[in-house]
């Protein structure tokens, strides 16, 4: 069983994750990926701005394989993932504000998508999960 050690730090207990799912997907250049997608919803009574989550891989014992970091907002096509080099999709992920500035000023109640991309992933993969890591207060911006 996982603990939250996170419930009551602001922005972070105040961001919910909906909608998850894991998928693999090929890709041109590095074969298949693991891709997690899903909601961060700002569930706080202040606009919310940079959401980022982090996605967990675990292997059949449960141990911790991967993780990797990303800001809410950056959701690449089917298209463009299969297609980019891996460089240019990691930073795509690591854009701060989101296409189209989607991560910054998030009100209340409101969701924003986000997308992590693993690569070289180990066969033994069982199970994922992700975490809210931060997000900032939109009005003291």
């Amino acid at each position: 069983e996982k603990y939250d050690l996170n419930i009551g730090v602001p922005g972070i207990s105040k961001i919910e994750i909906t909608n998850l799912k894991g998928y693999y997907f090929q890709v041109k250049k590095e074969g298949m990926v693991f891709v997690v997608e899903g909601n961060a919803v700002n569930n706080d009574e202040k606009p919310r701005s940079f959401i980022r989550v982090k996605g967990n891989l675990y292997d059949s014992k449960g141990a911790l394989v991967m993780s990797k970091e990303v800001y809410g907002g950056n959701i690449l096509t089917r298209n463009d993932l299969r297609n980019f080099p891996k460089d240019k999709v990691l930073k795509e992920m690591d854009y701060r504000m989101g296409k189209g500035l989607i991560n910054s000023n998030i009100a209340t109640g409101e969701k924003i998508p986000f997308m992590v991309v693993f690569y070289g992933v180990p066969e033994n993969l069982s199970e994922f999960d992700i975490e809210v890591v931060s997000s900032e207060d939109a009005t003291k911006s």
